[in-house]
């Protein structure tokens, strides 16, 4: 009924009150899903974005976001972004990493050879080359006084 006693930019307005809750409710829930990935995979960062993002200036910044978020989306979005925050700090580096490249170093590459596995040729697949996914390790070795003395006399 009420409705129907609005006329001209009343009718508008009311519209787009209810436009912009609903997109918020869609931002929210976008912001949710995103954050949960970043929970997720908070370990999987590199070394330098987790010592920034738990440097001075990114704390202060994370901060400020997380009361742009609480604002935005309310307590549980905030709590959300909280937890990914805390997990992100959980998995500072200790020392203040160096620039060097992650990941092992003696990866060798070879040029792709003439036949196809059975795959490649499923998915019309043309490598130009293979990486070779074997890596060698080796047991930790601790041959140090401290490690070879008897604690038992």
């Amino acid at each position: 009924m009420a409705d129907s006693l609005m006329v001209g930019g009343a009718k508008f307005q009311k519209t787009f009150l209810d436009w912009s809750k609903q997109s918020t409710q869609l931002f929210v829930s976008v912001l949710v899903v995103i954050l949960v990935v970043w929970i997720s995979f908070a370990d999987k960062l590199s070394l330098v974005a987790r010592w920034q993002l738990s440097s001075t200036v990114g704390r202060l910044l994370l901060l400020l976001l997380l009361y742009v978020f609480y604002i935005l989306g309310g307590w549980e979005l905030a709590f959300v972004f909280t937890l990914a925050i805390a997990i992100t700090w959980a998995s500072k580096p200790l020392l203040k990493p160096l620039d060097v490249e992650e990941g092992y170093s003696e990866v060798k590459e070879s040029k792709a050879g003439p036949h196809k596995w059975f795959v490649e040729m499923v998915l019309h697949e043309n490598p130009v080359a293979v990486v070779e996914d074997r890596v060698q390790t080796e047991a930790v070795q601790d041959n140090s006084a401290a490690a070879t003395t008897r604690t038992s006399r």
